[in-house]
């Protein structure tokens, strides 16, 4: 607890404005760390247990007609460590009350509090000895005001600081640093409501944990002075000065699991783990900007979510592109588990391929070399040793190719779901028809195109401007869709609708676990 001279510097306020006066008595000169050290200020440090107990009351004072609160002591935060020590003691006196041996209870629960605050006295020089070298690395920021010196003076003391030099000063001894960091871990774990989220809260930005309340925030703070003593004990490790912290198996049940490191390579882990993820379950990808614009309402239709983390729907740009340029999409992330199994750290994203039956992929032959395409970029990006033939077969099973009818006639998007005379007149919508060009002669060069699988834009290839445009013949087309599908879908039969067949594929595969292990040696 910090004493201020009250006598000397009411004799120097005597004569200044109100609001300087009362600034001077409640809170100047500075009770920051470096002011304390300030000879001239003339402060007294003392023991708060050796002085009697003032009452909150008495600190509203009053000096020639201005009223203040004197806040002339300083407390470390790791005072708060005490809090569910001086709970159980409420605890214990309440327990006492009535009982004919309340005298003996109340010495008990005295003498466990005086104890438990005598610890925290050594404590408290301990975590306040380490904090500037460990406390920063945790929080990940690293603050200092300007009356504590200079960052650059900070950061040369910081680097040479020894460990070895520090722990002789400290005087504690191995077995009783890592007995107080396991205590603090078992205290935070006793009351944290979020204990069971830890892998999760610990991945958050300290300016997260601030945002805690109560327990939560206490059980933060117990964790940090944990993890403060902990840093120290593995620099200490590495300099060969003491024995390396536990060897914990991952997920095993241990008191060092409650630990304050987090590791940003498990971040898809954990976040999978809580059923999360960022990365999308299925990438729906489509040949051409029709599909692009008409999957989503079909998709919508059924309320079927299209985002980042669900149905993620890409655009090909035309059948004979290849798709390296997706294989970041791919790419697994693995963790070996044993010789015949790894673990997918980061969901895989299934791929669903919805393609005209053209050229590449007419035949399943045609289909099943694509779906090869879709998985080589992901199995060469795995390390050589799983790369098996197991782990081909396994991410093959990933990738879908299909089309939207293998129907003679109908292998395209459009000419699967419209009729002759439904295509002639979306196209005449779109523009002014050239002289002479009717709705049966339209009709009838849809049916010479359809038969070969040429595109419709051959139709009006030789039109003046402005011409038709697919999309805008879609626009024309989408009602007349839209009443098919609400019509089958009052039947139960909506599924023969090509793109309603694919949108509930997308569905079907979209919700598919997502925790996948990858098999490195087939099954016996």
């Amino acid at each position: 607890m910090v004493s201020k001279p009250v006598r000397r510097l009411r004799t120097e306020a005597r004569g200044l404005p109100d609001w300087q006066r009362r600034q001077i008595l409640s809170a100047w000169p500075s009770t920051t760390a470096p002011g304390l050290l300030d000879p001239g200020a003339g402060f007294v440090v003392e023991e708060p247990s050796t002085k009697p107990h003032t009452a909150w009351k008495r600190r509203e004072r009053t000096d020639d007609g201005v009223s203040l609160l004197a806040w002339d002591f300083l407390y470390s935060p790791y005072r708060l460590l005490l809090l569910p020590g001086i709970q159980r003691f409420r605890m214990d006196l309440e327990a006492a009350r009535g009982s004919r041996l309340l005298t003996q209870f109340r010495a008990s629960a005295v003498a466990r509090a005086v104890d438990a605050a005598q610890r925290s006295d050594e404590e408290v020089a301990l975590l306040t000895a380490l904090e500037p070298s460990y406390y920063p690395s945790i929080v990940g920021i690293t603050s200092m005001p300007s009356d504590y010196g200079d960052f650059d003076e900070f950061q040369t003391w910081d680097s040479s600081m020894n460990p070895a030099e520090l722990y002789t000063w400290l005087d504690w001894n191995h077995a009783d640093l890592l007995k107080l960091a396991e205590r603090y871990l078992h205290a935070a774990y006793s009351i944290d409501p979020n204990r069971r989220w830890i892998d999760l809260v610990r991945l958050m930005d300290a300016d997260h944990w601030d945002k805690l309340e109560g327990a939560a925030r206490l059980a933060i703070d117990f964790r940090i002075a944990s993890e403060i003593i902990l840093r120290f004990l593995e620099d200490l490790a590495r300099g060969g000065l003491v024995p390396a912290l536990p060897d914990v198996p991952e997920r095993a049940p241990h008191v060092l699991q409650g630990r304050l490191k987090p590791d940003r390579s498990e971040l898809d882990e954990t976040l999978l783990d809580y059923g999360l993820s960022p990365h999308p379950a299925l990438l729906l990808v489509l040949e051409g900007s029709c599909e692009e614009a008409i999957l989503p309402r079909v998709l919508r239709h059924y309320g079927i979510p299209i985002n980042d983390d669900f149905v993620k729907i890409l655009l090909l740009g035309g059948l004979k592109k290849k798709p390296e340029l997706l294989a970041r999409y791919l790419a697994p992330s693995l963790r070996r588990l044993d010789d015949r199994h790894a673990v997918f750290l980061r969901p895989p994203a299934r791929v669903l391929v919805a393609a005209d039956a053209e050229e590449g992929y007419r035949t399943e032959s045609d289909r099943e070399a694509r779906r090869a395409d879709w998985v080589r970029p992901a199995f060469d990006s795995l390390d050589q040793s799983l790369r098996t033939a197991a782990a081909e077969a396994d991410l093959k099973s990933l990738a879908t190719v299909t089309t939207w009818s293998q129907a003679p006639g109908r292998g395209n998007f459009e000419y699967a779901h419209f009729s002759d005379r439904q295509l002639a007149r979306a196209i005449l919508a779109t523009s002014k028809a050239p002289v002479g060009v009717t709705l049966s002669s339209v009709q009838t060069q849809v049916a010479i195109l359809r038969r070969s699988g040429a595109n419709l834009k051959r139709v009006w290839k030789d039109w003046p401007d402005p011409q038709p445009s697919k999309l805008g013949m879609w626009e024309h087309l989408w009602p007349e869709l839209e009443r098919r599908i609400k019509r089958a879908d009052r039947t139960g039969s909506a599924e023969r609708i090509p793109v309603v067949r694919v949108a509930f594929e997308a569905w079907r595969i979209a919700t598919l676990p997502r925790h996948v292990v990858l098999r490195l040696a087939a099954e016996n």
